[in-house]
């Protein structure tokens, strides 16, 4: 049964994925940004590096490990889109999965949720429709979990 609930806290975990996503695309320009100077200042032969200075050798070190903590935010990142994913694939209604699949994590504008759900057999209000019921199950599943974590202390 579906509980007609506020889907506030659903609709911001849901958004969340686009500044998710804008994260992870930052955080990897900063990798590559960073991998650029690397071989800018250092000649790898093998495993050995071979570097200009004693202060080049530092400064690459220092960039190594803020690489190594860049691409560990990455990898949290992108486990955090993980688990909306699956919450959302924790929905019965295929249809209410695929809205939500496509607007958050594909982040979809609604013309294109409609051509991927048929066209011709979905109008825009009726998408809005499913939608509104999705986040209505989201919520329901947000909540599930709070009561599980709950009841589990």
């Amino acid at each position: 049964m579906i509980k007609r609930k506020g889907t506030d806290e659903a609709k911001r975990e849901l958004k969340n994925v686009e500044f998710i996503r804008d994260d992870i695309q930052n955080l990897e320009e900063k990798i590559e940004e960073m991998d650029t100077k690397i071989k800018g200042s250092a000649i790898q032969y093998g495993d050995k590096v071979q570097c200009s200075s004693e202060g080049a050798e530092k400064l690459i070190c220092s960039y190594i490990d803020m690489k190594s903590e860049y691409q560990n935010m990455v990898a949290q990142r992108n486990n955090q889109i993980l688990e909306i994913l699956r919450k959302i694939n924790k929905i019965r209604n295929y249809k209410q999965q695929i809205v939500l699949r496509e607007r958050y994590i594909n982040c979809s504008p609604w013309k294109t949720i409609a051509l991927r759900m048929g066209k011709d057999k979905y109008s825009e209000s009726t998408l809005h429709r499913i939608h509104r019921l999705a986040l209505i199950e989201y919520q329901n599943i947000l909540n599930n979990e709070k009561l599980t974590v709950n009841d589990s202390k």
